[in-house]
C-alpha cells in the first residue's frame, strides 16, 4: 500500500529493505489484486508509469493505475509503445474510445 502513495525507493528506506525486495513485493501484490476482477471495467482516468524491477538490468514493467480510485489495475512486463497500443486494442474498441483515457 505504501508504494501506491510514494516511490519504491522511499518505501525501501522507510522499511529498511532493499529496493528490489520492495519492488518484488509490490509486483506480487499488484498481480494478486489484478487477478481478482476485471480491473479495467470502471476506469475513467488512466495513469501510465514504468518501474525498474531490477535496477541496472534493463528489466522494466509498465504500471497502469486507476487515477480516480488510486489503485494499480495492471502491471505489464513491457514498456514499449507498440505493445502497449496492442494491449489496449485487445481490450476492445469501447475501452479505447473512453473520452477520459
Amino acid at each position: 500500500m505504501l508504494c501506491e502513495k510514494q516511490p519504491i525507493s522511499q518505501v525501501a528506506a522507510l522499511l529498511g529493505m532493499g529496493y528490489s525486495q520492495v519492488a518484488h513485493i509490490y509486483q506480487l501484490g499488484a498481480e494478486s489484486l489484478i487477478s481478482a476482477c476485471d480491473p479495467y471495467k470502471s476506469v475513467r482516468n488512466l495513469g501510465i508509469d514504468e518501474i525498474a524491477l531490477r535496477k541496472g538490468h534493463g528489466d522494466y514493467a509498465c504500471v497502469l493505475v486507476d487515477l480516480d480510485r488510486g489503485c494499480v489495475i495492471d502491471m505489464l512486463p513491457f514498456r514499449d509503445k507498440e505493445r502497449l497500443i496492442a494491449h489496449f486494442q485487445a481490450k476492445g474498441e469501447a475501452f479505447c474510445n473512453k473520452s477520459n483515457i
